[in-house]
């Protein structure tokens, strides 16, 4: 068990998974870097503690002026999502992610990058080999292991399918029955 090990977070995980065109519902990453990219620009000398509590809340539920759906995380993993959010943002030199990663997520933004698109090098994966994108193994490399220990439950270990499965293999076999109580 973890932050992240909550029936609510399972929810949310379940309802987040995959950017759905037909809906507009985004996948759980873009919600993420879409609360990094409002929190920051809403003061640019914002401290880091300061960062990762907004992101935590926009997590937790959302942004009406950015247009920002709430994910409804628990407040336990709505902070550790802002930290993983916060630590794979940082600029490259300062130990993060983000020069790698921008041209990504834009992609998984606009839905460039959902299945039905696939194969596409640009996107985060590529299903034949399994090798990842370079933001994604930078993610691993900056946040991976601290991420999982601190969640506990992560989409990967509940079997849930997204845009982002890391790696052939790692996604745990499991099926959801209870896929009524997580449509609205």
């Amino acid at each position: 068990c973890g932050a992240c090990s909550t029936s609510q977070d399972l929810a949310t995980y379940m309802k987040f998974s995959i950017t759905d065109p037909l809906t507009a519902t985004p996948n759980l990453v873009s919600v993420g870097f879409l609360c990094h990219l409002a929190v920051s620009s809403s003061d640019p000398d914002i401290s880091p503690k300061d960062l990762v509590d907004g992101v935590s809340l926009c997590l937790q539920n959302g942004d009406d002026g950015a247009r920002i759906p709430p994910a409804n995380l628990s407040t336990d993993c709505a902070y550790t999502w802002a930290i993983n959010v916060f630590l794979t943002g940082l600029q490259t030199e300062e130990g993060g992610c983000k020069d790698i990663c921008t041209m990504m997520l834009g992609l998984l933004l606009v839905g460039e990058c959902h299945p039905i698109n696939f194969p596409n090098n640009k996107c985060p994966y590529n299903a034949d080999t399994c090798e990842l994108h370079s933001c994604l193994q930078c993610d691993d490399s900056v946040s991976g292991d601290a991420f999982i220990q601190m969640a506990g439950m992560t989409r990967r270990n509940a079997g849930i399918h997204t845009l982002l499965p890391r790696k052939c293999g790692s996604l745990a076999s499991h099926i959801h029955t209870c896929v009524a109580f997580f449509h609205e």
